[in-house]
Parts: C-alpha cells; sequence; structure tokens
C-alpha cells in the first residue's frame, strides 16, 4: 500500500530514539521525558497508519469482489491502452486468467482488424472525454466471433491519471433471435432462438478509493446494490437509482419493506436475501416487481455474500432486466405454436430434402405416402417414394434446384405408397437454407381424383368427338371463344376442307366456305343472341331451345 515508506522511516527513527536513550542516562530528567513524550506520539501515528492500511486494504477486497461479481465482461485500461483492471468475466471471454492480461494492450488478445477498432474507439474516449456505446464483434478464447455492444467511459483520478472504463454486453445470442423471428414471419414463421449474454470484458486497477468504486459500478448498466447484514441498502449505482425512480440519498438506508410498493415483491426479496446470508451461497433467481408506479419488469437477480476481514456480513446485488427477452421468447412460442399449427393442418404434404433426403415431413406427408410414422421416411432415400418412370424427371429437378439453377417450380409426377399404390401429385417447390446448408422446401398435392376425372372427362370428349365425326349430316362445333373443335367427315365432303385445316381455327373462318367473308352464322346465335345475325335467316325458328332454319348458299370451296 502507499503508507509502506512511512511506516518503515518511522521503525527506523523507533531505532535511533531507542539509541537516544541508551545514550542519555546521564541527561536530565527533563530530556527523558521530552523523548518519551514523542516516542508516545510516534506509537499514536504507527497506529493511525496501520488502522488506515486495513481499511484500504479491506475496501481493495470488496472492488474486487464486486467487480468480479458482475457476469459481464468490466476492464479499465490507462492512457497507453495498457489493461490495469480485469474481472473473471473478461478473462473468460479472453481465454485468459486476468493477471496474464494485465500491463498488456488488446493488441496481444484479439485479432488485428478488432484491435484496431477497439483502439480507435478508445482513442475517441480519451481524446474528447465522451462516452461512447458501441457495438463491435469480438473473438473468444474458443475462436468464436461474439457480437457485443461496449460502453467506455473516460475516468480522471485525483492525480489527472486519465483511465477508460469499459463494460460489454454479449447480444450474440439476442441477434440470433431477431433474424429467427423474421425468418418465421417470412417462411411459415420458423423457430428462432434465444437470449441476450454477457458483456465484453473489462480490465484492471484503477484506484482503491471509494469514488473509483462509484465511477465503476456507474458505468454498469443493470442495477448494483449492496446490503448489510440487517438487510439495509448501504450501496446503489446509478441504474439502481434510475430503476426505483429515486434520489441515492433517499434510497441509501431503505430495507425492501420500505422500497417496494409491494409487501409481497418485498417479502420474496427479503427471504431471498436471508437464504444468501444464512447459507452463504451465491442466489439468481427470477421475479416479477413494481419497481416504480408503473414500473412492472420482470428480471433476473445474481445476490452473492461477501464477508470483510472484520467478519461483517454483506450482500451484492445485480438486477438484470430481461422483460424485452421473456417478450422475445414468448413471441418465438407464439411464432412456434401458429407455426405448428399451420404446419400440422395443411392440406397439402410438406417435405424439406436435403441430401437427397427427407429431413422434415408433416402429418399430411405421412398420410399421402401410407407409412406409420415420420422415421420410416426419414430412414430411406426419398427417391424410392418416386414411381421409376418419373424417378430421373424428379431427381435432375431436384438437382438443380440444390445447384441453384433454372428449374420448373411446378409440375406433376407419380410417387409410390408403402402398400404399392400409385399416386398423382403436384410438386411446388423452393430453394431454402436448412441448418445452414441447401434443401428444397417442397408442397404436394394429391391429384390422383383430379387426375382420373381429367382421364375420364378426355375419354368422354373423345367419345364425344367420334360420334360427331360419323354423323351423317355435315356438323361443326364451336368452343366459347368461337374456335372450331370439331370438324365431322360429312362437312369435309360438303366442304371440301379438313378438319386438320379447320380446327382450332377462329375469327369466323368456318363461314368462309360457306359465304366467302368472315361473318357470325346461325351457329353463333347459340354463343351470344344478335338481332343483326337474326336478320339474315328469314326462315328461322326456335323450338325447343333448337334454332331452325332452311336456306340455300353456295359452296365457296367446293370444286
Amino acid at each position: 500500500m502507499q503508507f509502506n515508506d512511512p511506516l518503515q522511516r518511522l521503525c527506523k527513527l523507533r531505532a535511533r530514539l531507542d539509541d537516544l536513550r541508551e545514550k542519555s542516562h546521564a541527561v536530565a530528567s527533563v530530556l527523558e521525558k521530552t523523548l518519551n513524550d514523542v516516542s508516545s506520539e510516534l506509537s499514536a501515528i504507527e497506529q493511525a497508519l496501520e488502522k488506515q492500511s486495513n481499511a484500504d486494504r479491506s475496501k481493495q477486497l470488496i472492488l474486487e469482489k464486486i467487480v468480479n461479481s458482475f457476469t459481464d465482461p468490466l476492464f479499465v485500461k490507462d492512457r497507453q491502452h495498457r489493461y490495469v483492471l480485469i474481472n473473471a468475466a473478461e478473462g473468460k471471454l479472453a481465454g485468459r486468467r486476468p493477471e496474464e492480461m494485465i500491463g498488456k494492450t488488446c493488441y496481444d488478445f484479439f485479432p488485428e482488424e478488432q484491435a484496431d477498432v477497439f483502439w480507435e474507439m478508445d482513442e475517441a474516449v480519451f481524446s474528447t472525454g465522451r462516452e461512447i456505446i458501441n457495438e463491435e464483434n469480438v473473438t473468444d478464447g474458443r475462436g468464436s466471433v461474439r457480437t457485443m455492444v461496449t460502453k467506455k467511459t473516460l475516468y480522471v483520478d485525483e492525480d489527472g491519471n486519465h483511465f477508460l472504463v469499459g463494460i460489454s454486453r454479449d447480444i450474440t445470442e439476442s441477434k440470433k433471435i431477431d433474424e429467427k423471428i423474421k425468418r418465421a414471419q417470412q417462411e411459415l414463421e420458423k423457430r428462432v432462438l434465444e437470449r441476450t449474454a454477457e458483456l465484453e470484458r473489462a480490465n484492471e486497477a484503477l484506484t482503491d478509493t471509494r469514488d473509483s468504486l462509484d465511477k465503476i459500478i456507474n458505468s454498469i448498466g443493470d442495477p448494483i446494490h449492496v446490503k448489510d447484514r440487517q438487510h439495509r441498502i448501504i450501496l446503489v449505482n446509478d441504474a439502481a437509482c434510475k430503476l426505483f425512480n429515486r434520489p441515492r440519498k433517499e434510497i441509501l438506508g431503505m430495507t425492501a419493506f420500505e422500497l417496494f410498493s409491494s409487501q409481497e415483491d418485498a417479502w420474496v426479496s427479503w427471504q431471498k436475501d436471508e437464504e444468501v446470508f444464512t447459507t452463504g451461497k451465491e442466489n439468481v433467481n427470477e421475479e416479477t416487481n413494481t419497481y416504480a408506479p408503473g414500473v412492472t419488469r420482470t428480471v433476473l437477480v445474481k445476490k452473492t455474500p461477501y464477508t470483510d476481514k472484520s467478519g461483517n456480513a454483506f450482500l451484492v446485488g445485480v438486477t438484470r432486466d430481461i422483460s424485452d427477452r421473456k417478450q422475445a421468447e414468448e413471441a418465438l412460442r407464439e411464432s412456434e405454436r401458429k407455426y405448428s399449427l399451420l404446419i400440422n393442418n395443411a392440406s397439402e404434404a410438406i417435405i424439406v430434402a436435403q441430401d437427397c433426403r427427407i429431413k422434415f415431413v408433416n402429418p399430411m406427408t405421412v398420410s399421402l405416402l401410407g407409412v406409420h410414422s415420420e422415421q420410416e421416411l426419414f430412414d430411406a432415400p426419398f427417391a424410392e417414394f418416386i414411381y421409376p418412370a418419373d424417378r430421373g424427371l424428379v431427381m435432375e429437378n431436384y438437382r438443380r434446384r440444390i445447384a441453384n439453377l433454372s428449374a420448373p417450380p411446378r409440375y406433376t409426377f407419380r410417387v409410390i405408397t408403402a402398400e404399392k399404390n400409385v399416386k398423382w401429385v403436384e410438386i411446388n417447390a423452393t430453394l431454402i437454407d436448412w441448418h445452414g446448408r441447401p434443401a428444397t422446401l417442397n408442397f404436394l398435392t394429391d391429384i390422383t381424383e383430379r387426375r382420373r376425372a381429367e382421364e375420364s372427362l378426355a375419354e368422354s370428349e373423345q367419345r364425344l368427338m367420334d360420334i360427331i365425326d360419323f354423323l351423317p349430316d355435315a356438323t361443326l362445333v364451336i368452343d366459347k371463344d368461337g374456335k372450331v373443335i370439331a370438324w365431322n367427315r360429312a362437312i369435309e365432303s360438303m366442304t371440301g376442307i379438313l378438319a386438320k385445316d379447320m380446327i382450332g381455327k377462329g375469327n369466323y373462318e368456318y363461314a368462309l366456305p360457306f359465304y366467302g367473308t368472315r361473318r357470325p352464322i346461325l351457329i353463333d346465335l347459340i354463343l351470344k343472341y344478335d338481332r343483326e345475325i337474326e336478320r339474315n335467316y328469314m326462315r328461322l325458328r326456335l323450338a325447343d331451345d333448337l334454332y331452325h332454319n332452311r336456306y340455300r348458299y353456295p359452296l365457296i370451296y367446293r370444286s
């Protein structure tokens, strides 16, 4: 401590006095009394200095205990950017013991490109004296890159020495949660991750005075308090005053029953405090408290016991507001609930395919393929469930999509069920990221019945066309768009125009063989009544929803 040199000089002075006392036997009693008075005064000074030295050592231990009780990394740097104080959380983040980092700079522990950013931000604080809050990437001792928010504040001691106090918070997990919630909202409300965690590291040794302790704890964003054995608050930081919306002088000396408006909240706090005092064990507890009128927050409170050299018991409490995190977790649970409801009740089979295997299915997929459980689908390559004749088409489209090449997003093919039944499905596929690697998200609709209906309709239509083709009367059929869809053999014979030259033609092409011009004829009245058309047919009559007319016309194309 700083009192070692005065004590040494006092010891030397006492030795000289003892020597004078031995030589002063022949000196008058007045001189002896004077020497005794001086000796007594020096003894009193020695005791005072020793008492002050013990008090300083006690303050240093309290400072170290409080700093190391923070779960957030904390550090202090001198004007040469050297670490002078490190807490345990900072050492853990860097993968080093705190004592290994003292006296070194950030370039000794972090990649150069990260250290450049740290140094630049530190220099800005030293140069301007302004507090800086900055988000930065930090590579920890295990080689993982963490996203941290760091608050850096300038501190100047009584001798004019400049120091930088830094406190960091790890927001890596919080970032991941935000990204997952966004993905969940955009893609069937997928899963998200959770949590905010530790803060970045801080440094060592500012000064062991109360002023430096206040400066450090007031730079912490989390509320901090210290209680004595009578549960009275003897120290709070600025964040705690802000949480309770009370000035520091009002909070000091209060117990939980005086501080909390809810006696129930106060009783829970008192019981947890007493448990820490009684067992001597750290306690971490999640609580929902009302701290000020209209201010109810969900917090994580860490309470740590501390006993000084005199045996006095204290409790150090650090409070972290996790209200936003709880809301994010609740939003994630709600998103997962909706996601599960949507997936499990979807009328389409939903499949995620990766590495030619099925990685995820919904209940409709199990029903479509006739298996007993999802595991049966996970155990085999998905190609086994594709009809052999369609396997090449499906696998080629899958490979192209995984390679991010052009592939049709929607097409039809056949699948084989567990009972060897063949079903027609329509697939709608897209490329996604699944656990950090490319995969395909596939929506399969069972179109077997629709396919059968289409085939049956096609057969029926073909039979109708065959009947029309062999009718003895000249017959033509047009669709609602006025295009020819049937031109039978009798009308071929009458007009000399073959069906292959007329089928599919519109724009009144069918009138040309009869009138030599494109114009509406009797058949067009069926699609749309037109008085002008009707006037062209003098003997027209309507009976049983059928138009009848007798007329003569030239066969323009008849040879």
